[in-house]
C-alpha cells in the first residue's frame, strides 16, 4: 500500500479564493475559517497579493485548506517562490480548536505597505487579473 501524507495550510490572501485554487490545483480543498494570532497581514507594494509577518497583539483572519497532497504542496511551494518561506504555525478554528498548519511568511526585507491588504478588493478587482497570470 502507498501512504500519502496530507497537509493543512493556513491561507490569508489569494489562496482563500476558490477560483484561484481551482485554477492552480484543479479542485477546491475543504476550507474552514481560522485565525492566526501574533501576526499581521500587509499589502506588498505594487502587488495584488498580501504578506504576513509576526506582529505582537495582531491577528490574521484566514482559511484553512485541508488535506493537501504532497504534490499540491510542492506546487504551492514553487508558486510562492523565494518571496516567502513556509513555516508551521498554530491557528484557532471557529470552534476554538487549535490546529497546526503550514503558512507562507514574507521572506523579503521591506516592500511592504502600511496599508492593510483588502481581501474584498482583491476578490472584486484583482482576482481575474491574478488568475490570468497563473
Amino acid at each position: 500500500l502507498c501512504s500519502m501524507s496530507l497537509t493543512t495550510v493556513f491561507a490569508y490572501g489569494s489562496l482563500c479564493e476558490p477560483k484561484v485554487l481551482t485554477t492552480m490545483l484543479n479542485r477546491v480543498p475543504t476550507m474552514q475559517l481560522a485565525v492566526l494570532h501574533g501576526h499581521k497581514r500587509y499589502r506588498i507594494l505594487n502587488k495584488t497579493y498580501p504578506a504576513v509577518l509576526p506582529h505582537e497583539d495582531s491577528q490574521v483572519q484566514g482559511t484553512l485548506l485541508l488535506d493537501l497532497t504532497d504534490e499540491e504542496m510542492a506546487y504551492l511551494d514553487a508558486f510562492e517562490g523565494d518571496e516567502y518561506v513556509r513555516k508551521s504555525v498554530t491557528v484557532v478554528r471557529e470552534d476554538g480548536e487549535k490546529i497546526e498548519a503550514h503558512i507562507w511568511i514574507w521572506a523579503k526585507v521591506g516592500q511592504l505597505s502600511f496599508f492593510c491588504f483588502g481581501y474584498s478588493v482583491f476578490c472584486c478587482i484583482y482576482v481575474s487579473v491574478f488568475i490570468h497570470f497563473l
